[in-house]
């Protein structure tokens, strides 16, 4: 249980190790307090989160050291090999020899004596500790980065899905839509479009495996059109909250008084899914991936991982600059004021905040029929 404790402290577990080793600790009173002694050895990790590679040679410079440190004199043979009953041992302790323990191995060959010493065993707990300082931050660090690429295939297979639905679907020309009101009229609906058309094949490639939805260790549940028209109350908020999955969907913008749902365009510098952004995490990144940056799906099914929220290119002779991708220019969650201000909504975002006034699509006014795939 001791390297789950571990693992569970460094982030080195899935979804579901992380919830079973939460649930034991929630009900053993002892686990918590070798988790609590655990976390207190290894909070120097914490002064360098940041991973860095070894230095050349220092494992087989570590391993010299270990065995100059524990040699006391010259090596006892070691008796030889029997098909005689295993060894008895016999414990020592010599008066006025406090920090010597004498160990006695009864063989066929006599009696052996070894050493131990409290410097042998302070030795032996720095090695270990150098070994932790060594193999967990590079755990932590290759976990990362399978997680940063089954992030980006997801991404990659919701573009097809997206540039399939665009082509096949009920809104031709058009990403799923974001109805004007009704239970459907957020960012999310375009999970339920994608899967109840058949688009997509299943809800997991909704869910980022760095994200906390991810970290619940449940599968994610996404609801048909008729499920959610007739959910209501605390039903009805979580659906809106999570059928979206991990990711933020482009809110569409609003130009001279008129709404633009996302249309099918393949173009590089416009920005369709990503990681989801959570107003309430207070750093200016999605929470996905550490809050470190996210992964941005384009129209033109290009998957880049981005530092900041800022997207930046060139259009022919214009520049295409966009401050932040997860909120438009006024600040709000909601849809773009133009066409080059880009704001990626999570599942339960509304597009139409601060928008009352702007003449919608007709196909938006009213719930999009399903046309499932045969």
């Amino acid at each position: 249980m001791r390297d789950q404790l571990v693992g569970y402290l460094c982030g080195a577990l899935d979804g579901h190790e992380h919830a079973d080793v939460e649930r034991r600790i929630a009900i053993d009173p002892q686990l918590r307090g070798e988790l609590e002694l655990l976390r207190a050895a290894l909070d120097p990790l914490a002064l360098d989160a940041e991973h860095h590679a070894p230095p050349a040679g220092l494992a087989a410079r570590t391993c010299t050291a270990i065995f100059a440190g524990t040699t006391n004199g010259p090596a006892t043979a070691a008796p030889p090999e029997t098909n005689e009953s295993s060894p008895r041992i016999a414990h020592v302790q010599p008066a006025g020899n406090r920090g010597r323990r004498t160990v006695f191995v009864e063989s066929p060959a006599g009696l052996v004596r070894r050493n131990w010493r409290m410097i042998d065993s302070a030795i032996a707990l720095g090695a270990i500790a150098a070994a932790a300082l060594l193999f967990f931050p590079a755990l932590v660090q290759s976990r990362y980065l399978a997680q940063m690429a089954h992030c980006q295939s997801n991404l990659g297979d919701l573009g097809g899905a997206l540039a399939r639905y665009a082509d096949q679907g009920p809104e031709r020309g058009f990403y799923p839509g974001i109805p004007r009101s009704g239970n459907q009229a957020v960012a999310g609906i375009y999970g339920v479009r994608l899967l109840e058309n058949g688009f997509l094949d299943s809800a997991k490639r909704l869910v980022c495996p760095s994200s906390p939805l991810a970290e619940r260790g449940k599968p994610l549940v996404v609801p048909t059109s008729a499920e959610l028209d007739a959910a209501t109350g605390e039903k009805l908020a979580e659906y809106q909250r999570t059928m979206g999955g991990s990711y933020g969907y482009s809110l569409g913008f609003v130009q001279n008084g008129v709404y633009f749902p996302t249309q099918f365009r393949r173009l590089r510098w416009n920005p369709i899914l990503a990681d989801a952004y959570d107003p309430h995490d207070g750093r200016p990144n999605s929470c996905n991936h550490g809050g470190c940056g996210q992964n941005v799906l384009f129209a033109d099914g290009s998957v880049g991982y981005l530092t900041t929220v800022r997207v930046v290119d060139r259009v022919d002779d214009d520049v295409v600059d966009d401050e932040d991708m997860f909120r438009n220019v006024r600040r709000d969650i909601a849809a773009g004021l133009g066409r080059y201000d880009f704001v990626l909504g999570d599942s339960a975002s509304n597009p139409w905040t601060g928008h009352a006034n702007v003449q919608v699509p007709r196909f938006l006014l009213k719930t999009q029929p399903t046309q499932p795939r045969r």
